[in-house]
């Protein structure tokens, strides 16, 4: 493709010619860009919203990063300036809306080129560098953006609502007694007496729990210490989940709880980047409430 050799000969000032490799481009000796699919298109524009699916990997394969996990409906969205003026410009300067690279970054390139975040806050001693995956889905103006996101937003409600009333039906055939609380509904499960309940070192005015959370596909989110508890104090608002309270009101000391608990009522609409929950995610939740 013209355009690709074109790249490949002007990529960098002082590289020489064999830095451009049939799908192989080399931005620096140590950055192999390896391009999968390649459109044909013109440069992209700038002021413009850069949207990507993207997957980033630790060499033993554990997902530090992921659109699927972080963005909403696995889409991530860059301001495209913001990109050309990071150490990943090279990069982005060449690319089209279809392509599709593979490469490998060190964690601290990645964080600073991506995120403008100091890669400390994300630390890892047993990662350096990253395998990743990314695909240019779109690039948009403002108006455009708009409503794209508006759009990735109704599905992702549409799709919540969906896999909710899905779970809900199976259990209303298999459970008695469920507690509805809106688009939250639980089950008891076991209910332990006080000789059972583990007896927590604290005051009474907090309140310990044990819990699992795990997305509907029963993806591991969030697991609390099996030799620990988790204590929260009951005179400080918003320490737990508005979903957590409710449940932490309605059963008792000693019940062991399984509970549906909808977006609105946990990460919301902006999810959690740290624990890789995108937005509109509803969650699973395995509860023990061990003192109230």
């Amino acid at each position: 493709m013209l355009k690709r050799s074109l790249i490949g000969l002007l990529f960098l000032i002082l590289s020489c010619k064999d830095n451009y490799k049939d799908n192989l481009i080399f931005i620096s000796e140590n950055f192999p860009v390896e391009f999968f699919q390649i459109a044909d298109c013109d440069f992209l524009d700038t002021n413009t919203f850069l949207n990507l699916n993207m997957v980033a990997k630790s060499k033993t394969q554990k997902i530090i990063f992921s659109s699927a996990f972080q963005g909403l409906e696995s889409t991530s969205t860059f301001y495209y300036d913001s990109l050309l003026n990071s150490n990943l410009a090279t990069l982005f300067e060449n690319l089209c809306v279809g392509d599709s690279v593979f490469f490998k970054l060190k964690m601290e390139n990645f964080y600073s080129g991506f995120f403008q975040e100091d890669t400390t806050l994300h630390a890892k001693s047993d990662i350096d560098s990253l395998h990743i995956n990314l695909k240019v889905i779109s690039s948009n103006d403002v108006i455009s953006q708009n409503q794209f996101e508006n759009q990735l937003t109704k599905r992702a409600k549409d799709r919540e609502q969906y896999a909710i009333q899905k779970i809900k039906n199976e259990w209303e055939n298999k459970f008695l007694n469920l507690f509805y609380f809106e688009n939250l509904f639980a089950v008891k499960v076991a209910q332990y007496s006080d000789e059972q309940v583990e007896k927590p070192d604290s005051l009474n005015q907090f309140i310990a729990l044990s819990y699992t959370i795990t997305d509907l596909n029963d993806r591991l989110i969030y697991e609390s210490s099996p030799n620990s508890l988790e204590y929260y104090d009951k005179s400080l608002n918003n320490q737990l989940l508005e979903g957590f309270r409710i449940l932490v009101n309605e059963f008792t000391k000693g019940d062991s709880i399984v509970a549906i608990m909808p977006s609105e009522m946990a990460f919301g609409r902006r999810g959690s980047f740290t624990n890789k929950i995108p937005p509109f995610c509803p969650l699973k939740v395995n509860l023990k409430i061990v003192q109230k």
